[in-house]
């Protein structure tokens, strides 16, 4: 009894599952098209993509420094250090920089200035300046 029990149920299942039969699918022409869809980037040029991605990066770097100087860079570092609002990108850099190599101490903040901003790239430094540049 269990012998033809086994093919019985394996034909069973072939039958569910559809093995035995197949439809033929509809040629190419019949077969509905749908529209490409709509792409969620927006279409710029080469320079507003950069300048948007320089922005981009420049906000998250920006982020570890809003503590001390504030959202807008308008407040002096832990009270004693200058507000850094209104600076130009190139003193920026030049003050980054510095902090970087420790080749400065301005109010006695090259030490904390240092390790916030010793891991940096010189294109990190760049795009953070531009972006506290425009704050």
């Amino acid at each position: 009894m269990r012998r033809a029990f086994i093919p019985t149920l394996a034909a069973a299942v072939l039958l569910l599952s559809g093995c035995g039969e197949r439809e033929e699918s509809a040629p190419q022409e019949e077969r509905a098209t749908l529209p490409a869809p709509p792409s969620d980037r927006s279409q710029k040029s080469a320079p507003q993509a950069a300048a948007s991605e320089t922005a981009t990066t420049g906000e998250s770097l920006y982020r570890s420094c809003i503590p001390c100087h504030g959202a807008g860079g308008q407040q002096p570092a832990l009270g004693v250090g200058e507000a850094i609002a209104g600076w130009s990108e190139e003193r920026l850099i030049e003050v980054i920089t510095a902090y970087r190599t420790g080749s400065l101490n301005n109010h006695g903040m090259g030490g904390m200035m240092s390790s916030q901003v010793l891991q940096l790239s010189d294109g990190d430094i760049e795009q953070l300046a531009h972006h506290i540049a425009n704050l």
